[in-house]
């Protein structure tokens, strides 16, 4: 079976054994996609830190017919650590991830809500904390 690469944003992530983790990535070319990452919840695995929520990273994944897809390879791209400083931009950013993760078909991609998602984070990490009127 080949192997399909595509840059995604994590959007939801769900233990699924002592080791393994279940992964929903919005991906740019493959749309939502859900796969298994054998081993993803080891310290010393190969998926580093990319199943941060609202993380964009490289992945690499192996597609099943029936059933999860089988991550194999998972790099961070990008993260918006300023997300949690901010507690609305960070409520923001989980309510962008939600509409990807229930909004969107699996295997339907729609690169251009890719990039606005993208863009909304990065727009959301680039806001400043406000701080309540006196």
């Amino acid at each position: 079976m080949a192997a399909d690469k595509a840059l995604a944003i994590v959007v939801r992530g769900t233990d699924w054994s002592e080791t393994s983790r279940i992964a929903t990535l919005f991906t740019r070319e493959f749309g939502k996609v859900r796969a298994l990452a054998k081993g993803g919840r080891r310290l010393k695995s190969n998926f580093d830190v990319a199943f941060d929520l609202l993380t964009v990273c490289e992945v690499v994944f192996i597609r099943k017919a029936s059933g999860l897809d089988l991550l194999t390879e998972a790099r961070m791209n990008e993260q918006f650590p300023t997300l949690r400083q901010n507690l609305p931009a960070l409520y923001a950013g989980y309510y962008v991830a939600e509409l990807l993760a229930d909004g969107t078909q699996d295997y339907d991609p729609h690169p251009p809500l890719f990039d606005a998602a993208i863009q909304t984070l990065r727009l959301l990490g680039k806001g400043e904390q406000r701080q309540p009127n006196p």
